[in-house]
């Protein structure tokens, strides 16, 4: 729980933060919106892109939402792409609407890591052994096992020391095809068993605070097996990483990373949460110690070795080389690590065994989705120096933050250190992001998704349907981590709400204060949701938004928002 200190200082800070914004504008209404995610310098796209706003336009959309990740990827802003902003400034004038500019990707984080790779939320290792070993430090853990690895044993018609969902039914021990040994696993049609799933399964012994890798060897034939995962099970999922398989595919390795956290027993999980037809093989499984892999170098963040017993504190680039940044912006779950050099005069011995604590960054769904550290103060750096660039080059009417999923928080040092809860660092963090775009931008209004603000989404203090009974969500620390993230918001801050045609939702931002714009994707039921709605005071407008690129419903989706907009101005007194 958060100290008093804590606590009262997170609440001295939103309470300046938010009166340094309180004369800034609320999201005016009506509104309607169309969300895009596009590269404004693809020159190919740009007349499929010019005509879709034309077409919105011409139906009464009012304003176009954009994403696109060059706004704060530096590297990639050449004077050739700023005309290419420029251009889409114009069209928009010329057609009438407004930009609503998105920044900030806290959650999907790449595009700012690519800028600075250290600014990634850290997961912490502490005490991992180490040895000396023909000149150079490597990962030491003689305790780490699994049984069976290449599946060669089997004993009752099992595999020791695993357990696989409907085995026998669509998994079953092939001597024909195999990677390595005597024979390995096959679940073929998963759709046919009785979970239209099937995992193979074994639980064995780890050390907290510890980063693993764990690889297979995976093939397919025609396989349709959807959410393929390799995944470590503690008390709640430690990694979550959908597998690169191809619906046909020779034998391939395959590899994820885990943090053990505070775990003395996992349980690996590898297979298909949804399950298909065709084929999938497993063989060869492995696990070791990850090592120096995607390890994060700052000044919150650093390495330290001592000698076992903890008396000794041993120095980078005296006692052992430098521990190289083989982090990239585009996080791989696994390469090779850093190769750590013991140089001549060095204190540590052939054969000497040491413990390092460190932290690394780890891919968390998908390569995008990476959290940003919201206590890092050069994340914050990249944040205005985003806005910024939106405001010199997009010039827009209204600033979208990206605050959505951040499935990752609170345990590496910097944030650990505060003593806050996740719900309370993002309190903390959405106030300083409205104080930058506010100092940057003066009276413009500003919005953010609704998800990681919303008591019936993803900031919920208790059950929720859709959330697991625990109480966990991904990998942000804690129970109910989230909850409360919205004591952070100005009261003008606009939500874009995404749940789904919850009206809970609604009517709990509506008692905030905070104006709405309804997102959905489905007129039909956008008509649903604005229904039920009713005339709830303080719901602004409506935004179209497909994931899928679908922009076949723009049109029904705009008569739908016209037709509840014209309701509620015939309801008005009239004068």
């Amino acid at each position: 729980m958060p100290s008093a200190f804590s606590a009262a200082a997170l609440a001295s800070f939103i309470a300046v933060a938010s009166a340094a914004v309180e004369e800034a504008p609320p999201l005016p209404g009506p509104v309607l919106w169309l969300h895009t995610m596009q590269n404004l310098n693809n020159d190919e796209q740009w007349p499929i892109y010019s005509a879709l706003l034309e077409r919105a336009a011409k139906a009464g959309y009012t304003g176009v939402s954009i994403f696109d990740s060059r706004f704060i990827m530096r590297a990639l802003q050449t004077p050739e792409y700023k005309a290419k902003v420029k251009r889409f400034r114009q069209r928009c004038d010329e057609l009438g609407l407004t930009i609503a500019a998105n920044a900030m990707p806290w959650g999907y984080g790449e595009e700012m890591m690519s800028n600075d790779v250290n600014i990634s939320e850290g997961m912490p290792v502490k005490g991992a052994p180490f040895i000396v070993r023909d000149g150079r430090l490597v990962p030491h853990d003689p305790q780490l096992a699994l049984r069976n690895t290449g599946l060669e044993e089997w004993a009752d018609g099992k595999p020791t020391a695993w357990e696989v969902d409907d085995l026998g039914v669509v998994a079953f021990r092939d001597e024909e095809v195999k990677a390595e040994g005597a024979a390995s696993l096959r679940f073929t049609d998963m759709v046919k068993g009785e979970h239209k799933r099937s995992r193979l399964i074994q639980r064995f012994a780890v050390a907290p605070w510890r980063n693993y890798r764990v690889s297979a060897m995976v093939r397919t034939q025609d396989c349709t097996n959807r959410d393929v995962r390799m995944m470590a099970l503690g008390a709640f999922p430690l990694n979550w990483n959908p597998l690169p398989i191809e619906p046909t595919m020779d034998w391939k390795r395959i590899d994820v990373t885990f943090n053990s956290l505070e775990e003395r027993e996992v349980g690996i999980y590898i297979g298909s949460w949804a399950g298909g037809t065709g084929s999938m093989w497993v063989d060869d499984v492995r696990i070791e110690p990850a090592g120096f892999v995607n390890v994060i170098r700052r000044e919150s963040s650093p390495i330290t070795i001592t000698s076992e017993d903890g008396a000794t504190t041993y120095a980078e680039g005296k006692d052992y080389g430098e521990i190289a940044q083989g982090l990239k912006y585009r996080v791989e779950p696994w390469h090779e690590p850093p190769v750590v050099t013991i140089p001549s005069g060095s204190r540590l011995k052939e054969g000497q065994v040491v413990l390092a604590s460190y932290e690394h960054a780890l891919q968390n769904m998908t390569t995008n989705n990476m959290a940003i550290c919201m206590s890092e103060p050069k994340a914050y750096e990249e944040a205005r120096v985003e806005i910024e660039f939106i405001e010199e080059h997009v010039d827009p009417q209204v600033y979208f933050l990206a605050h959505d999923e951040i499935r990752m928080a609170g345990w590496d040092h910097a944030c650990s250190s505060r003593g806050l809860t996740p719900g309370q660092l993002l309190a903390d963090n959405i106030a300083k992001c409205v104080d930058i775009v506010e100092s940057v931008a003066p009276g413009k209004p500003i919005v953010v998704w609704s998800d990681m603000f919303d008591p019936h989404h993803n900031a919920f203090g208790g059950a929720v349907p859709g959330h697991s009974d625990d109480g966990h969500f991904f990998l942000a620390k804690g129970k109910h981590p989230w909850h409360e993230a919205w004591k952070g918001m100005p009261k003008n801050l606009g939500v874009v709400n995404w749940n789904n045609g919850n009206v809970d939702s609604v009517r709990f931002f509506a008692g905030e204060g905070h104006p709405q714009v309804l997102s959905h994707d489905d007129p039909a039921r956008l008509k649903t949701w604005l229904d039920a709605v009713g005339d709830q005071p303080g719901v602004v407008g409506a935004m179209y938004t497909t994931w899928e690129g679908n922009w076949d419903p723009i049109e029904a989706y705009a008569e739908v928002f016209k037709a509840w907009k014209d309701r509620g101005a015939q309801k008005k007194p009239t004068r």
